[in-house]
C-alpha cells in the first residue's frame, strides 16, 4: 500500500474511535468478543480492531455526581417553589436546596409567566379589535384624523404669516 492510503486508513480509524467515544454513556467499558475468522468470513466483512462497547450500570441507579450542587433560593425562587407546589408554606422551604429543585421551580415559573403574558397579549389584541370596530361605527378613521391635523396646522401657519 502507498503511504497516502495508510495515512487515510489511520485517520479514518482514529475518527471512528473518537466518534464512538463521544457517544459513550458510561466510563466503564469492556471489549467486545473478537469474532473468529470463520464468523467474519460468514458475515462477509473484514476482521478489524475490536470495538469497545459501553456497559450500562448494573444496579439501575441514575447517573449523578457524588454531591449535587446546592444553593440558597432567592425570594423569587421561594415564590416559584410555593406556586409550583413543591412546598405548602414559606416556612417549610429550607435555607439550602438542590440546584435541580430550584431549576425545576424556575422553569415552572417561567412557563406560567409566559402563558400569562400570552393570555394578556391575546386579551389586549381583542380589546384593540373591539375599539377599532367601535371607532369605525362612529365614523372615525386615520385618514380623517390626518386631514384634520393638516387643516389645523395649515390654519396656524397662515395666522402666523398674516401677523
Amino acid at each position: 500500500m502507498s503511504e497516502k492510503t495508510l495515512f487515510h486508513e489511520k485517520i479514518s480509524s482514529l475518527m471512528k474511535g473518537t466518534f464512538a467515544r463521544s457517544f459513550q454513556t458510561s466510563s466503564v467499558t469492556r471489549e467486545a468478543p473478537s469474532p473468529s475468522s470463520s464468523d467474519a468470513k460468514k458475515a462477509g466483512s473484514e476482521v478489524g480492531p475490536v470495538n469497545q462497547k459501553t456497559v450500562p450500570p448494573q444496579d439501575g441507579s441514575e447517573r449523578r455526581l457524588p454531591s449535587s450542587p446546592r444553593g440558597a433560593p432567592t425570594a423569587l425562587d421561594r415564590k416559584f417553589l410555593l406556586w409550583s407546589g413543591y412546598y405548602k408554606s414559606a416556612d417549610e422551604i429550607p435555607k439550602i436546596l438542590d440546584a435541580e429543585v430550584i431549576h425545576r421551580a424556575r422553569s415552572w415559573g417561567r412557563i406560567r409567566m409566559n402563558l400569562g403574558f400570552l393570555f394578556l397579549a391575546a386579551v389586549a389584541g381583542g380589546v384593540m379589535v373591539y375599539s377599532g370596530k367601535q371607532a369605525q361605527s362612529r365614523g372615525e378613521s386615520l385618514e380623517q384624523q390626518n386631514l384634520e391635523w393638516h387643516r389645523k396646522i395649515n390654519e396656524e401657519h397662515k395666522q402666523k404669516n398674516q401677523k
